[in-house]
């Protein structure tokens, strides 16, 4: 006869952990995502303002060096 294997926990810190993984909270969690979003945002759109004055402010430090 075949025996049933046992199947192991998802984590086996799931009995270590009081509460298991699940003690963020949805609405922490959306919170958190939305602030990850959002400084990437801002990180693009402050890359998106620097890129295309580089070149000038590349050109007035060249200048100013051999002045």
């Amino acid at each position: 006869m075949l025996r049933q294997l046992e199947v192991a926990p998802a984590s086996p810190m799931r009995d270590v952990v009081p509460g298991g993984f699940d003690m963020v909270g949805e609405k922490i969690a959306k919170g958190g995502l939305a602030l990850v979003f959002t400084t990437l945002l801002l990180d693009v759109i402050g890359f998106g303002i620097i890129m295309p004055v580089l070149p000038s402010f590349l050109q007035m430090a060249q200048d100013k060096r051999h002045a």
